[in-house]
């Protein structure tokens, strides 16, 4: 074979690999901050839980989710977020987002509160539906996991209930989804210690590790 005509084998082998890894799907994940905005809207309301000098836990999601979308990003991962400014939107217009992209996941994020400040702990959630062994349950299990390394609260373990944004009817069938509690911010020393950046930086990125290693396994 000519030097020529070896380059130009080489050139097209180059163009093929090329368009071989354009045309790959990455992977797409969908980043839910839970609540937003002033109204209740179709299920979701605006706030939930609120610490005892007065954050706002629909203000904490949209940092973590903003922050743990970056760091997903940056591994190579496409995000969708539901929302990544002061709004709300329905429970199910949420999942249809997932739905819509056809996502390899689906991942809300929330703060728990209690009526008392002696509550604490972390939690996931999949929807009853989903199986014990399904995609939904392993999300859940793995960034549980993920973040509790990252509180050092009580293991809340993972459960099941009826949320609409975790409903199967409004997701794509291969979508996992499963939705987070990372702690009670009506703790004092939880709310204080929330408003510590780095802390929150630290929960974003045991989140997306969790996410990654789940989308990419």
């Amino acid at each position: 074979m000519s030097f020529n005509a070896y380059a130009r084998q080489f050139v097209l082998s180059l163009i093929v690999l090329s368009t071989l890894a354009w045309t790959a799907k990455a992977q797409t994940v969908v980043i839910d901050p839970g609540h937003g905005g002033t109204e209740r809207v179709n299920g979701s309301s605006p706030n939930n839980a609120k610490g005892p000098k007065g954050t706002l836990e629909k203000d904490l999601t949209l940092d973590v989710a903003l922050k743990t979308a970056e760091v997903l990003r940056e591994q190579g991962i496409e995000v969708i977020m539901t929302r990544d400014k002061d709004v709300n939107l329905g429970l199910a217009d949420r999942a249809l987002v997932a739905k819509n992209a056809k996502a390899d996941a689906f991942l809300s994020i929330h703060f728990n509160g209690w009526k008392t400040p002696d509550v604490q702990g972390t939690e996931t959630f999949r929807h009853e539906n989903a199986s014990d062994d399904s995609n939904s349950e392993q999300l859940a299990k793995r960034v549980l996991a993920a973040v509790l390394k990252v509180t050092g609260y009580k293991n809340r373990g993972v459960k099941t209930a009826r949320f609409g944004v975790l409903n199967p009817q409004h997701h794509d069938d291969k979508t996992a989804a499963c939705l987070l509690e990372i702690s009670f911010m009506t703790d004092p020393k939880d709310e204080a210690r929330l408003a510590d950046e780095k802390y929150r930086q630290q929960l974003a990125e045991a989140i997306a590790g969790a996410v990654a290693e789940h989308v990419k396994k």
